[in-house]
């Protein structure tokens, strides 16, 4: 009987220390929660950027953002741009600020293989310029024809290229 006195008071001193330290962890885990804060972030089109959860209270750095043809002017919360680096007292919300770029102007080069006729020098074209191709060349013993491409496609006056570098071939006919 006395073993038995003993198994319930373990038992009964168990249960008691089980609610209590599952009260102790649940008021820890609470105690936890309010000290963190969450940072998101809206790229407005930009890059993903990762969520921040941090203690309450420490300084955070706010991460970068990209986004093509932009220049990422920073981060805002309610149209107010915030430093880059923050107080953690609340969970917020940042939105991502851009800038959109100029764009820029592209080139390419045409080269031409004359193909035994006259040399012709390179034309360095705008990308989605129409295209002036020289005509004046001359090869003894033959008329030019058209300028051709690498698939041996004719390239005419008002052409659009293609924004890369090419080198056309003459074409020739035998005889003036």
């Amino acid at each position: 009987m006395r073993k038995n006195k003993k198994i319930i008071w373990i038992f009964i001193a168990l249960c008691i220390l089980g609610t209590a330290g599952a009260y102790i962890i649940m008021k820890h885990n609470e105690i936890v929660k309010e000290d963190l804060v969450t940072f998101t972030f809206d790229s407005n089109g930009g890059s993903t950027v990762k969520i921040i959860k941090t203690k309450k209270g420490s300084e955070v750095d706010l991460p970068n953002c990209v986004r093509e043809g932009y220049a990422f002017i920073g981060w805002f919360v309610k149209d107010q741009k915030v430093s880059e680096k923050v107080n953690a007292t609340k969970n917020t919300t940042f939105k991502a600020a851009w800038e959109k770029l100029p764009e820029t102007t592209r080139y390419y080069i045409i080269s031409f293989d004359s193909t035994g006729g006259t040399e012709v020098e390179d034309l360095v074209m705008e990308c989605g310029k129409k295209v002036t191709l020289p005509e004046n060349i001359t090869r003894k013993g033959y008329t030019f024809i058209t300028w051709l491409d690498e698939e041996s496609n004719p390239i005419n006056n008002d052409s659009l290229l293609k924004c890369e570098d090419i080198t056309l071939s003459a074409k020739w006919k035998k005889g003036n």
